[in-house]
């Protein structure tokens, strides 16, 4: 695990104003690309290509179809071929001294009409594709755009059935003057490939719903993607929704996020305290949560008798050795919660706190109710699987009575006696309690190494190493 002093965030390169980004290290990509190539050679990848025509003059004029061309491998030099990010944006995907290896069926008509099958070897192949990401006004869909596409072959190698060594040599002849529309073809090819992921890009809804906060996050970029010192930046809005009412939780509000952070690790998330925050009202707006026993650490029964010292009107009022319920619910005036980072978490909030007692074997009556205005300050070390949240500071700061059936109920004292049960609560908690089980997305080939959660002044970073996986 690695963490950060404040002192190095001077050393971040800010990406633009959103609440929400994403940066992906080239490395990793490379990487993967690399393989990708090592394993093309004698591995039959079976990929349909479509048909093509060519028209030739070799003596005289001839045509020839390809048909059912089916991409078997793909190989290059790895010392120069890969996935590279350039500064300011570009995406690229080079390919040098690379070999390509096709099969076909072909019909050709030269004089007579031949029929058969072949196999195409393209030698010698450099292949250039460099592009980047855009988003022409808000709102608007993400493209793909080429900034440079070029295609270069050395030589092709021709095996064939059904025609002689003089036609096959005619030919090859024929297919090597024509390389430079073959070159075209590629570029046409991936041309057009790029146009579909355009079309799929442009029919996505960018909106990522969470079905159990009811809440919607809005995905649309705020400019281009960047590249900055290795890495892909992609600026988010995260804007968060109501899914119901179409309306934001909070008041958006955009900051700089980082292009990268100084972890350096591969895959970066970084999530803004609007983002945070958002997420906290949505939760909070269904919170309900009913308590009949504690974890067995906690020293205190939830009974009259258990709540005595807090509480003495209880067991005034129901007697001895009643069983006591606690529902922590939201503020009923909707005061939302407050969610700030500054190296640490804060959190600051109003809960409505409800005791009832049980009367008979199936019934509970509704003792009190209360308002408790809390302050937490906590720190949060991801390990591994494992969210581990330690607490600072847990303040109680206002209580008040809503309802009482129990008399009056002295708020001063109260509060007093709260404080000092957090005392003894905090060190349980965060020794017993204070660990969440947590899991990374799976990805098919993909795995995720050396997983972080970095605290910073107004955002907070998520990031992992990828390293690719066969298993």
């Amino acid at each position: 695990m690695k963490f950060f002093l404040l002192a190095l965030l001077p050393a971040l390169i800010f990406a633009g104003d959103n609440a929400l980004s994403l940066s992906i290290n080239q490395a990793p990509l490379h990487e993967i690309v690399q393989i990708l190539l090592a394993f093309g050679e004698g591995y039959s990848i079976n990929y349909t290509l479509g048909n093509f025509t060519f028209n030739f003059n070799a003596g005289f004029k001839g045509e020839l179809e390809l048909m059912n061309v089916q991409l078997q491998g793909v190989t290059a030099n790895l010392t120069t071929s890969g996935l590279t990010f350039k500064e300011p944006d570009e995406i690229q995907l080079a390919i040098n001294d690379g070999k390509i290896v096709v099969t076909f069926n072909y019909l050709l008509k030269y004089g007579l009409t031949y029929k058969g099958t072949g196999t195409l070897t393209i030698l010698g192949l450099d292949f250039d594709y460099f592009i980047t990401v855009i988003q022409t006004q808000p709102k608007d869909k993400a493209q793909i755009l080429i900034r440079h596409l070029a295609a270069v072959i050395t030589n092709i190698e021709l095996t064939t059935t059904g025609l002689s060594s003089t036609i096959k040599k005619l030919l090859l002849e024929a297919m090597i003057s024509e390389i430079p529309t073959l070159e075209k073809t590629i570029e046409g090819y991936v041309a057009n490939k790029t146009d579909d992921i355009n079309m799929l890009l442009y029919i996505l809804p960018y909106e990522l719903e969470l079905e159990s906060l009811r809440s919607i996050i809005d995905l649309h970029l705020t400019q281009n993607t960047s590249v900055s010192n290795g890495y892909l930046s992609i600026p988010f809005l995260g804007e968060v929704y109501n899914s119901t009412t179409k309306s934001s939780f909070i008041p958006f509000k955009a900051i700089d996020l980082p292009a990268y952070g100084a972890d350096g690790l591969d895959f970066q998330i970084f999530l803004s305290d609007y983002f945070l925050n958002s997420l906290v009202v949505a939760y909070w707006g269904l919170l309900n949560i009913d308590l009949k026993q504690l974890p067995p650490t906690i020293p205190l029964k939830l009974t009259t008798d258990g709540l005595a010292f807090l509480i003495p009107n209880l067991k005034q009022t129901y007697g001895k050795g009643k069983n006591v319920a606690l529902t922590f619910n939201s503020d009923p005036a909707y005061q939302y919660p407050t969610v700030w980072t500054n190296n640490s978490l804060n959190f600051n909030a109003t809960l409505q706190t409800k005791f009832a007692v049980q009367t008979s074997s199936t019934a509970w009556t509704n003792a009190l109710d209360l308002l408790t205005s809390i302050y937490i300050n906590a720190n949060l070390h991801l390990n591994g699987t494992v969210l581990n949240f330690d607490i600072n500071t847990l303040d109680l700061w206002q209580v008040s009575v809503i309802n009482s059936n129990v008399g009056t109920v002295n708020t001063a004292v109260l509060s007093m006696l709260l404080e000092n049960l957090f005392d003894i609560l905090v060190p349980i908690i965060n020794n017993d309690l204070g660990k969440v089980n947590i899991s990374l997305p799976k990805i098919k080939y993909i795995e995720f190494t050396d997983d972080i959660l970095v605290l910073n002044n107004g955002y907070s970073e998520i990031a992992a190493n990828i390293a690719p996986s066969i298993i």
